[in-house]
């Protein structure tokens, strides 16, 4: 800024929080009423300004809400998807035509500094011809945590794992554990990629024999009451219910479908980063504080930092 007491006025939190990291003073519109009415100056809302705000709605400036996406709109930035094969299965029908992505291992979240290394390689092999990379993955045990984005802006959810995403917020997946601790969660995609505890049942009754293998699986299970098979409306599941209803009576689980959300991914792809977001600008690094405080955009460090 060229002069040093202009003022930004902006409502979105996180472009309020990156023109302020920048040393810039911020107003929102409501204060700029505010000081209008304070002044004097009553036209054009007269005595109540409220009728003028639920008018007009004014909107955060592209480059700062997006930081690192070089000020284009969501429509002309360039957006590549990075996802497991559970998560993708709920973004694409919401991806615009056209989009790119690409599925990593699902067997990577076993081994958090694996998935770690096999982020960071695709980001630096993408960082030159996108903009955006949207990654459909949360903490994940801390697998994303030290990821940097280089050239482009890296998007993540904050959230602690998928069930948030399946579930669409992390509120939601909060609110769930509290009500029903115990659960353990299952989808479509975690079916069909035959891993975790379900897929070593037959191997276990191979080598240690069924009634050895049994009280293993109950010891695993042990301190779970429910399996809920999570339903996001994306697709049939009838053939997934009658399996996850099956692998609920082979450990003694309580059976029960819950509903999910499509919410978290669409305001993901739509461009909606706010505080539901981690936003890494050029430069940045994800760290893990920035799953635990709102509304932060991440930026590289300056001269000195």
């Amino acid at each position: 800024m060229e002069k040093a007491d202009a003022v930004v006025i902006i409502d979105e939190k996180i472009g309020r929080n990156l023109a302020e990291y920048l040393g810039l003073r911020v107003i929102g519109t409501l204060g700029v009423l505010v000081q209008a009415k304070r002044r004097g100056l009553d036209e054009p809302w007269g005595s109540d300004p409220r009728p003028m705000l639920r008018r007009r709605q004014v909107k955060a400036v592209t480059f700062l809400t997006n930081s690192g996406a070089k000020g284009r709109s969501m429509d002309d930035r360039r957006t590549f998807v990075l996802a497991c094969a559970t998560v993708i299965e709920e973004m694409l029908p919401f991806l615009p035509p056209g989009t790119e992505h690409r599925v990593l291992d699902f067997g990577l979240h076993s081994s958090p500094s694996r998935l770690q290394a096999s982020l960071q390689e695709a980001i630096d092999e993408l960082q030159d011809r996108t903009d955006v990379i949207l990654l459909g993955y949360g903490l994940c045990s801390q697998g994303t945590i030290g990821l940097r984005a280089g050239r482009c802006t890296i998007v993540l959810p904050r959230v602690d794992d998928c069930i948030s995403i399946f579930l669409g917020s992390r509120a939601a997946h909060h609110e769930e554990s509290s009500r029903e601790p115990g659960t353990y969660y299952l989808t479509k995609g975690w079916i069909e990629a035959g891993d975790g505890p379900f897929a070593d049942i037959e191997g276990m009754q191979r080598k240690y024999g069924h009634a050895r293998a049994t009280r293993l699986m109950a010891a695993m299970f042990g301190n779970y009451r429910r399996l809920a098979l999570i339903n996001t409306g994306n697709y049939d599941l009838e053939r997934y219910r009658a399996q996850a209803r099956g692998q609920a009576q082979r450990v003694g689980l309580r059976f029960e479908e819950i509903d999910g959300s499509d919410r978290l991914v669409r305001k993901m792809i739509e461009g909606h980063w706010d505080e539901e977001f981690v936003v890494v600008g050029p430069g940045g690094t994800v760290e893990f504080k920035d799953f635990f405080r709102s509304g932060a955009v991440v930026l590289a460090p300056g001269p000195g930092e």
